[in-house]
């Protein structure tokens, strides 16, 4: 092990630069930020070590948090599964991802078709072998506008892509997870999963759905050494919020990077935690005051949601 790795060396030389205090103060900054650096090379090293030919299935891989996801991932030697709808965009990204030191290839599906699904499942067991060490359900779609305009089968498209497909996927490969004592699957969820909101029922129905189905699957297996975690953020700076009806987010000042979900889902892999927010603290805060007020905060919702333009008249 490299000495700059050692918890004693670091410790020995900060508490020698401390004497010095009072004579030389850049010195000590110096070389705090010295150790820092160089703490964090140990730990990237490190990780390096622990994820190079580890397994990944990556779905919504070709855009958006996915492709950042894939991005973040590639520079580590991981064999990575990506999926998506668009083979064409997806054979472009595989391509870098091999550039970058991984083994990715590329599985066409719709996660709104179960039986997609399933052989999607199959495809990436046949070619690793066996289940993903890291399962990372991505793929979301949204859907926004008052109930009576929506179509019925626009909504169970919704749950299908967002809730059924990521469920599919666990039950698949979580049997043989277990029998090979490891894995983790981390699904990336929404905001907006943790309390209802107006023109969004069928979206916020399938990632409280997930957030519910994760969190009791985490008390199911505790005494495993399968990790599951949800990471959730609000809104995301991507082609998700071009879609009709989702233009009113854009200028959130709340809004976040898809780079930014990638680096807390590295930070997750690093440290398995069971929930993780993405975003600002008041986040955090707010859903203690919806528990404990949800008509109060119903008020405030309702404040800040502009109607679908459908229904703004």
């Amino acid at each position: 092990m490299d000495a700059r790795c050692s918890g004693s060396t670091i410790l020995f030389s900060v508490r020698g630069q401390n004497s010095l205090a009072h004579e030389n103060r850049t010195i000590i900054l110096n070389q705090y930020a010295l150790l820092h650096n160089e703490l964090r090379e140990c730990e990237m090293n490190s990780l390096q070590t622990y994820l190079k030919e580890k397994s990944v299935l990556i779905t919504g891989a070709s855009q958006g948090v996915g492709l950042a996801i894939t991005e973040t991932l590639s520079s580590f030697g991981m064999k990575i599964g990506l999926l998506a709808r668009s083979e064409e965009k997806l054979i472009k990204i595989s391509a870098r991802a091999n550039s970058a030191g991984s083994e990715a290839f590329i599985i066409k599906a719709d996660l709104s078709d179960r039986k997609d699904v399933e052989d999607a499942a199959r495809k990436f067991e046949e070619v690793q072998g066996g289940p993903p060490d890291f399962l990372i359900n991505n793929a979301g779609i949204g859907l926004r506008g008052f109930w009576k305009d929506i179509d019925l089968d626009a909504e169970l498209k919704v749950l299908s892509v967002n809730y059924t497909a990521p469920i599919i996927l666990t039950r698949y490969f979580l049997p043989a997870m277990l029998q090979r004592n490891r894995g983790h699957i981390i699904n990336i969820n929404a905001f907006g999963g943790m309390f209802a909101n107006p023109y969004q029922g069928a979206y916020g129905a399938s990632k409280a759905a997930l957030i519910f189905y994760a969190s009791s699957l985490a008390y199911e297996l505790e005494h495993t050494n399968v990790q599951i975690s949800s990471i959730i953020p609000g809104a995301i700076n991507t082609d998700f919020l071009n879609q009709e009806n989702y233009e009113v987010f854009k200028n959130r000042s709340d809004i976040v990077s898809p780079k930014v979900v990638a680096k807390k889902v590295l930070e997750v892999i690093k440290k398995p935690r069971e929930m993780v927010f993405v975003g600002p603290t008041w986040k955090k805060i707010a859903i203690k005051v919806i528990n404990l007020y949800p008509e109060f905060f119903r008020k405030i919702v309702e404040k800040g949601n502009i109607p679908p333009s459908s229904t703004a008249k």
